[in-house]
């Protein structure tokens, strides 16, 4: 079986993110997109892994993904309504890019510090519609080491339901 190419992984990739509810661990990503390709991974596991992390790689320059240090990838907020993506604009963009790279950071631009900022955290998670609560959810269980995070409840039901896998030190692995 041939695996695809970078390129051709990037529609597929979004594909897979968007219908896992917006995030991803790199694992869910790679059972999915496999599913969506129907890939067969034995032996070619590690060519398939390879691409798929230079289609992130790219998607995340292109401005539609988003990572965290704990491997969990993220639709950008911008992307969330976007119905596909064309490997040929993204090549152009990040092609594009890569010639124009500013020599320096600007570094005239200083954060500051906002204070009561678990306030202002508050605020925005209660002006956001469910769906986007039960996606900060997923997020946050897969970014505290969860695996397999599934919501099973529905939008604005009152509440969220789901499940997940959590791994202890390799040793144990709870179904919460």
């Amino acid at each position: 079986m041939n695996i695809p190419r970078t390129r051709d992984l990037y529609e597929p990739l979004f594909q897979a993110i968007h219908e896992l509810g917006g995030s991803a661990s790199i694992r869910e990503q790679e059972d999915k997109v496999a599913t969506l390709l129907s890939v067969a991974r034995n032996r070619h596991q590690t060519k398939f892994s390879y691409r798929l992390a230079w289609a992130r790689t790219t998607l995340k320059m292109y401005g539609v993904l988003s990572n965290s240090s704990r491997g969990i990838w993220a639709l950008t907020p911008a992307s969330r309504t976007r119905q596909s993506i064309v490997a040929d604009e993204v090549q152009r963009f990040v092609s594009a890019r890569r010639r124009s790279r500013p020599s320096s950071r600007n570094e005239d631009t200083e954060e500051t510090e906002q204070p009561l900022w678990s306030d202002r955290v508050l605020e925005l998670i209660m002006n956001h519609p469910p769906d986007a609560f039960e996606r900060l959810c997923k997020r946050m269980l897969r970014e505290s080491g969860f695996t397999s995070v599934e919501v099973t409840g529905r939008v604005a039901d009152g509440g969220i339901d789901g499940q997940g896998v959590l791994r202890l030190e390799g040793l144990l692995s709870l179904t919460t």
